[in-house]
């Protein structure tokens, strides 16, 4: 039997049978012998975290110098240091290695502090069981890794094979999503979260980004909540992706599936970034109803009622409230965590969202505040959110602090007057900070259309209006 302490290096069709192989070359003999064939022999790789190689001195770029002169009693300096560390590919003896470290040290947070699993080191580390040469989430890994990298630091030749890569493997993709079998393979996932990552960064249709999103929304319905119960990959996976599906429900305008209890149940997270996600998933159903809801009617208890979707507000109101006092934040906010600081952010996002709602509804939306001004309260929330991001990306190394703001960037700008100190900020901070910096394209300035499902806005210069609905 074969060793089962390690890894075998005997070939496929021997570990198949657990059978201890003689490792003969090109193909080993006992296959030869038995009239099989053999399926040769797997490269095993391990992740390395070379993150070493891209840390440098502080300098500030020029973006960062533009954005802190064109509002300076807002923005006394925005980002200190976020050049981008050219590194000369020729030297490089493996460059899928430095691909995927730079990958693993600039995008993307654990999903529960720090003590929590990398979910893209994971992919990279995850053993695969295909038999096809480059397993399908490996290729789209390598695809994000290049696209990635060449945009950040303007390499055309990395970009474009990642490029190249990233329609392959979305054919490689689109066959899986096809098969009844392989479209509920954690792999599959795996690979449909790196694509839409990819389209986060290279945007190569205007919408492409939220395709990917209702793709993942599906694939993860479909695989149900009983495949992501247990610890592992599967649901590492699924709690990677809790906000891409709420963002995709939340602008196709239909109640989110997470907000059902069984959802609720399979992620486990007690942290304040799961508390707070299931506090997210509400906000898609209410939004719904909201749009068929006839206020006027007589209280009952359906939740389509105005009267049943009152309460339903105001459950949620005091669920966020209680949220925001339970999260322990120092007293100076330049020593909050990244994390933290986008959590805030995003809490103030899931308030505006509600704003229109609770107009309606003649609640106000911040608790303990007497529902006076709406419009100043909207303001002053929006506000907010520019704060915390004014102060992450003040310390922010990598694009993780613009990574985690992109959403409450563009909500908050739609609640801000034009032409506003904030209102510039916010705008200019998108454009130079998230997508010119940090090679975001899903961050340009773009208007987010929450209540009637669409989304306008330039997805690159002189591009046309892009509705979503």
């Amino acid at each position: 039997m074969v060793n089962r302490g390690g890894r075998s290096k005997g070939c496929g069709t021997c570990r198949g049978r657990r059978l201890k192989c003689d490792e003969g070359r090109p193909h080993c003999q006992r296959c030869r012998k038995a009239g099989l064939l053999c399926r040769g022999y797997a490269l095993h790789a391990n992740f390395v975290d070379e993150t070493a190689r891209f840390r440098r001195e502080d300098v500030p770029t020029q973006a960062t110098a533009q954005v802190n002169t064109l509002v300076p009693s807002l923005v006394p300096s925005l980002v200190p240091s976020l050049v981008p560390t050219l590194v000369p590919m020729s030297l490089q003896p493996d460059e899928d290695t430095v691909l995927h470290t730079h990958l693993v040290a600039r995008l993307l947070p654990r999903v529960s502090g720090p003590a929590s699993p990398h979910i893209l080191a994971s992919m990279i580390n995850y053993e695969s069981t295909s038999t096809a040469a480059v397993p399908l989430h490996k290729d789209a890994l390598r695809a994000l890794a290049a696209v990635y990298f060449g945009k950040v630091h303007r390499d055309t030749r990395i970009f474009g094979a990642g490029v190249r890569a990233y329609v392959r493997s979305l054919g490689r993709l689109r066959t899986a999503v096809a098969d009844p079998v392989a479209v509920r393979d954690v792999e599959t996932l795996a690979s449909a979260l790196c694509l839409g990552l990819v389209e986060n960064v290279a945007l190569t249709e205007t919408t492409g980004w939220l395709a990917h999103y209702d793709g993942l929304a599906h694939l993860i319905e479909r695989r149900g909540p009983a495949q992501h119960v247990q610890a592992g990959f599967g649901r590492e996976l699924f709690r990677h992706c809790r906000f891409a599906i709420v963002i995709s429900a939340l602008l196709r305008r239909r109640p989110c599936y997470l907000a059902q209890p069984a959802w609720r149940a399979v992620a486990q997270d007690t942290s304040p970034e799961g508390e707070l996600m299931d506090l997210f998933a509400e906000v898609p159903g209410i939004l719904h109803d909201f749009g068929g809801a006839d206020r006027t009617q007589a209280p009952d208890a359906t939740p389509q009622s105005g009267a049943g979707l009152l309460r339903h507000v105001e459950h949620l109101l005091l669920a966020l409230s209680a949220w925001r006092q339970q999260l322990q934040l120092p007293p100076r906010a330049s020593s909050a965590s990244h994390t933290d600081l986008s959590m805030l952010a995003l809490h103030h996002a899931i308030l505006l969202c509600l704003a229109p709602v609770c107009e309606a509804f003649h609640v106000s939306f911040v608790a303990g505040q007497a529902l006076k001004d709406a419009e100043a309260a909207r303001r002053s929330v929006a506000s907010d959110i520019c704060r915390l991001a004014k102060e992450s990306f003040d310390r922010s190394p990598s694009s993780t602090g613009a990574f985690l703001f992109i959403f409450p960037l563009h909500v908050a700008a739609r609640h801000l007057p034009p032409g506003t100190d904030e209102a510039v900020w916010a705008e200019t901070a998108m454009q130079r900070v998230i997508v010119e910096t940090h090679g975001f394209e899903i961050g340009r300035p773009r208007t987010w259309h929450l209540e009637s499902g669409r989304v306008t806005g330039s997805a690159s210069p002189g591009s046309d209006v892009t509705t979503l609905s």
